[in-house]
């Protein structure tokens, strides 16, 4: 069974597993600010090296990390297994920045895969771990309406009225919808595809590897969420 880590007010079919964060954010220590690891890509840019701050993620910590750039990355490490012959056998894990996957929502907000069965929106991780813990009643707020952007400096804690206020500054509520969207990763024809196979009862998880898309892109569809008007 996956566990997703959101707020429940904002994407209700994501709350599963917030026991497993911390009630507090960890201290920003020098050895927590500095980039000790990074990719190749990190290797040939000094500068980005410099300037973009790590911060282990909360309940994870000494196996990833998030940075304020919206960057989650895995630590190296060592796995020890009983082997076939009654040994024990050592695997060592090398980090890597991980590859995050669009939510399929209208937002297009970032997922990662904090181990198996661990789905965690990225936007939360960087503001768990540089800002604090979800104030009650508070949901994350994309500043610029964008929900691929998780730069800290794009992140705030905040109300859904707020977020709902946000919506309407940036003209959201009047965006087209269907494939005229902008953020729409399906075409009509695709959804309605999709629509036919859930009536024959196809599983969810098979079309999402057929369309290449991400599970919860139909499992909007299939509550009517998402792609409502088509039959």
């Amino acid at each position: 069974m996956l566990n997703f880590i959101e707020n429940s007010a904002e994407f209700g079919h994501f709350e599963r597993a917030d026991a497993v964060l911390p009630t507090r954010a960890p201290a920003l220590t020098d050895n927590a600010m500095r980039c000790d690891v990074a990719d190749q890509s990190d290797s040939a840019n000094p500068s980005t090296v410099n300037s973009e701050r790590w911060l282990p993620v909360p309940g994870f910590e000494g196996l990833y990390e998030v940075s304020d750039q919206g960057r989650v990355r895995s630590l190296d490490r060592v796995i020890e297994t009983a082997s076939r012959w009654g040994g024990i056998k050592t695997n060592r894990l090398r980090g890597r920045i991980l590859k995050p996957t669009p939510s399929g929502s209208r937002r297009q907000h970032l997922i990662v895969s904090l181990g198996r069965g661990n789905l965690v929106f990225v936007h939360r991780l960087v503001l768990l771990a540089f800002v604090g813990p979800r104030p009650d009643g508070m949901e994350c707020r994309h500043l610029d309406g964008n929900g691929s952007n998780n730069n800290l400096s794009n992140l705030i804690w905040g109300t859904r009225l707020e977020n709902m206020g946000d919506r309407t500054r940036l003209g959201e509520h009047n965006a087209p919808r269907g494939e005229r969207n902008r953020r729409a990763v399906l075409t009509t024809e695709q959804a309605v595809e999709i629509k036919r196979l859930l009536r024959v009862g196809q599983r969810q998880s098979d079309i999402a590897r057929r369309f290449g898309v991400h599970r919860n892109v139909v499992c909007k569809i299939a509550s009517g969420h998402t792609w409502a008007w088509l039959r």
